[in-house]
């Protein structure tokens, strides 16, 4: 489950696409927009073009490689264009370049600067949410144990996220149960049972150790008095 969190997180959560556009009317004046946008989300910013000052790199001294982040400084405030400090620097300095380019040219009627990390989020996103669902359908798996005397038969079905898996075997194959504990403290002890064939192999009746300790017992009532078989070791 921890990792379908992650992978929303991942794929909804951070900003993904930011764009920057300004457009001038003449000389220094004009208007800009700084957009972050989310898969749920979007952040809009409109300033006047001639409240910008400079676009300038901004690091962080706290990380222990090198990162920095690319801000526009104003008359009265920073504003990161990427809220996140990375480690793409060649790219950050061209935008900087680009932004301090179109500020001290006043012929330069328009600007756009877009920082698109979409295909990356989605991506890990998604690796993330498949292995959860692959982890989960391990994890999880339903056990179904049918004992039919009629026909002499047992059959054990285990189904997972994608899967089903059944055996089958023959009563008289059965020669005891056994019960299989986690081995943690004993007040914290999980169990579960195991059918212990005469060829030696054994057959899980669960893939997890969650039973408690009473209700293994009335399985193990149930079972042995079913198919009147012992139970090869006890608590």
């Amino acid at each position: 489950m921890i990792f379908i969190l992650i992978g929303l997180v991942a794929i909804a959560g951070p900003e993904q696409l930011t764009t920057f556009k300004c457009d001038r009317l003449n000389m220094n004046q004009g208007s800009c927009e700084l957009v972050h946008y989310s898969l749920i989300t979007s952040d809009v910013k409109t300033f006047s073009l001639e409240n910008i000052q400079e676009a300038k790199l901004e690091t962080n001294s706290n990380s222990q490689e090198q990162a920095s982040r690319l801000i526009l400084v104003t008359r009265t405030e920073k504003i990161p264009i990427i809220s996140e400090y990375g480690s793409n620097f060649e790219n950050q300095k061209n935008a900087m370049q680009q932004i301090n380019y179109f500020l001290s040219t006043s012929t330069q009627a328009s600007l756009e600067i877009v920082e698109d990390s979409r295909i990356f989020s989605y991506f890990f996103g998604s690796l993330f949410i498949i292995a959860g669902l692959i982890g989960s359908g391990l994890m999880n798996q339903q056990c179904t144990c049918n004992f039919d005397k009629t026909v002499g038969a047992v059959t054990l079905t285990r189904k997972g996220f994608l899967w089903k898996r059944s055996q089958k075997r023959t009563t008289s194959e059965i020669l005891g149960l056994q019960v299989e504990t986690n081995k943690k403290q004993s007040d914290k002890k999980k169990y579960r049972l195991t059918l212990v064939l005469t060829s030696g192999q054994k057959l899980n009746l669960g893939q997890q150790y969650d039973l408690s300790r009473s209700e293994t017992q009335k399985l193990i009532d149930c079972i042995t008095t079913f198919l009147n078989v012992g139970v090869t070791n006890m608590w």
